[in-house]
């Protein structure tokens, strides 16, 4: 466990470094991180997804962006854990940038909450739960890409994460003879 928390620290500080990134499909992507999530679903939880942006692709780091989204995912299901709910995942296209959103209707967040959920270590969870660092690093992962966050929490309606990615579209015509 310790390994773990530390290995989640030097995620958290680590430099973004852009020569790593890759031109990937966003969909792709995350429809791979939902499969891994799966063994961790409740029963009485429903995933339902949408997505839209698929063929767009983003430049990022494909590993980034399936912990971030198996972050998010995974504290979705926590919050539906014991009432049971739907967790709605879509992806679209805004501008010039990938739109992914969770929507779950778990048991939502309190002001006190919501003021502290890209705070390290803080953690709703009992103790040997969780370690507090999960949206600590993808809010970093998020601003690492140029992106945002935003959350949207009611207590004990649910809640939703919109994350807002810059699409960065490859052309895909012959370079030419030089």
């Amino acid at each position: 466990k310790a390994k773990d928390i530390v290995d989640r620290l030097a995620e958290l500080t680590k430099k973004g470094k852009e020569e790593n990134f890759k031109e990937i499909d966003v969909d792709e992507v995350i429809q791979s991180a939902l499969k891994v999530t799966l063994p961790a679903k409740p029963k009485e939880v429903e995933v339902k997804a949408n997505f839209n942006a698929e063929g767009n692709l983003i430049k990022a780091d494909r590993t980034q962006i399936s912990q971030l989204v198996m972050n998010i995912v995974l504290n979705a299901y926590d919050a539906m854990r014991d009432e049971g709910g739907t967790l709605l995942v879509s992806t679209r296209i805004s501008g010039e940038e990938v739109v992914l959103r969770f929507k779950d209707n778990g048991c939502g967040m309190d002001a006190e909450t919501m003021s502290r959920i890209f705070d390290p270590f803080y953690t709703t969870k009992e103790s040997g739960k969780g370690t507090g660092l999960g949206l600590a690093i993808t809010d970093r992962l998020v601003h690492m890409m140029n992106g945002r966050v935003e959350v949207d929490s009611v207590y004990g309606k649910g809640s939703t994460f919109i994350v807002t990615i810059p699409q960065e579209v490859v052309d895909s015509s012959p370079v030419g003879d030089f």
